[in-house]
């Protein structure tokens, strides 16, 4: 029994060893396909974007010659490097965005915003998008520290500006938010909601 054993264990090691390189083979040209392609993958900090996006989902982004309003994006904490943050753009450069009476609006219209979680309970006045910038709130507007009170100096902003509104450069954009991932009962493709003027005001 013992011989046998013996001769048995240098062969599952090779196999082993062999399965390995044959995994890491196929794995490679995937591996390859997502560096050059775009894709990250990344994993939502908090309930700032419900009930679109929850606490640990894991997403998946990709790299896209163009954004609009309405699509979710992840991008680059201006102030905190290796910082990453998700939120959905609502204006782009040259829109105005104000914020009264539960809703947004842009360019003076009332706006579409079917994700939205419930009206929002804060007032801002007129802002005017910077060109190549977006302006970006979360789903959640009532728990999200976003576009609408970063301040000048960002989410962390001195006294003097914190709580006014600031966009972000498309710089920091790492790419478009396209899918959930995990867990399992959520994954799937995630579609962006086309932000629809319904009134002028």
């Amino acid at each position: 029994m013992s011989e046998s054993n013996t001769q048995t264990a240098p062969r599952i090691g090779h196999f082993r060893k062999r399965l390995a390189w044959v995994l890491l083979i196929l794995l490679l040209p995937i591996l390859g396909i997502i560096q050059f392609s775009g894709i990250r993958f990344f994993k939502v900090p908090s309930s700032s974007m419900e009930p679109t996006l929850f606490p640990s989902d894991y997403i998946v982004t990709r790299t896209v010659d163009s954004l609009n309003r309405g699509d979710i994006v992840v991008f680059k904490d201006p102030d905190y490097a290796n910082e990453y943050l998700v939120k959905r753009i609502v204006g782009v450069g040259g829109d105005t965005i104000s914020v009264f009476g539960g809703a947004v609006f842009l360019n003076n219209a009332y706006v579409s915003e079917p994700f939205r979680y419930r009206p929002i309970d804060y007032v801002m006045d007129p802002y005017e998008v910077p060109k190549d910038h977006f302006f970006l709130l979360g789903d959640n507007a009532n728990r999200s520290i976003d576009s609408h009170n970063w301040g000048a100096s960002g989410s962390q902003g001195d006294e003097d500006t914190k709580g006014t509104p600031r966009s972000i450069s498309k710089e920091f954009i790492v790419g478009k938010v396209t899918r959930i991932y995990l867990p399992p009962s959520r994954a799937g493709k995630l579609d962006s909601y086309p932000i629809r003027i319904l009134t002028a005001n």
